[in-house]
């Protein structure tokens, strides 16, 4: 008596075994390539460019700092087309006559939904007169963020910042012109 499978049998065997190896590993390696969701303590990439206009007045704000305002449009990472709002206090830097730090800020990042994204950035702004014929803004430093509405009500996070911007006009005390902001960060997810 043969206990040998028949060739008959053997292809029989394969094409059952077969696809059913492969269902198998399928099944084990497509949920190692989805994404997966992200716990509550971890964070998730941010990032943001807006562009807008600004008006500096020089000595007006509290204990002779700067006033700097400033608003915008453009696009967040988790925010979609939104819009910038802010208002910062300057003071001339000690060892640098044309850089000025951040003393106090607030930006307010605003979803078409209305939802907010509070941050706070601390830095400094230089006055930036290689290019002929243009007066230009330069300015880094990182920011912090401190809440905000919605879907942000219990966000948190960190990040940089980077800015340039072109004074193009004069205004009563000080200056206007328009810029490009840039935020690159990290944050806590937000709620869906």
């Amino acid at each position: 008596m043969n206990n040998h499978p028949s060739p008959i049998q053997v292809a029989t065997i394969w094409k059952i075994a077969l696809p059913a190896f492969f269902l198998a590993i399928g099944a084990a390696v497509v949920p190692l390539l989805m994404p997966r969701p992200v716990a509550a303590d971890e964070e998730v990439h941010f990032r943001a460019v807006y562009t807008g206009t600004f008006t500096l007045t020089f000595g007006t704000g509290p204990d002779g700092t700067n006033n700097l305002d400033f608003s915008g449009a453009g696009k967040a990472r988790h925010l979609g087309k939104s819009t910038v709002e802010g208002h910062t206090t300057t003071a001339q830097d000690p060892t640098d006559p044309l850089c000025s730090d951040i003393v106090t800020d607030m930006v307010v990042l605003t979803a078409a939904n209305g939802d907010q994204l509070g941050l706070v950035n601390s830095g400094e702004d230089c006055l930036d007169l290689s290019v002929p014929g243009k007066t230009l803004i330069r300015g880094s430093g990182t920011f912090v963020v401190v809440g905000g509405t919605g879907r942000f009500d219990d966000t948190t996070g960190s990040g940089t910042f980077s800015v340039v911007a072109e004074v193009t006009g004069s205004i009563t005390g000080g200056v206007s012109g328009t810029f490009e902001l840039h935020f690159e960060g990290a944050i806590s997810p937000p709620a869906e």
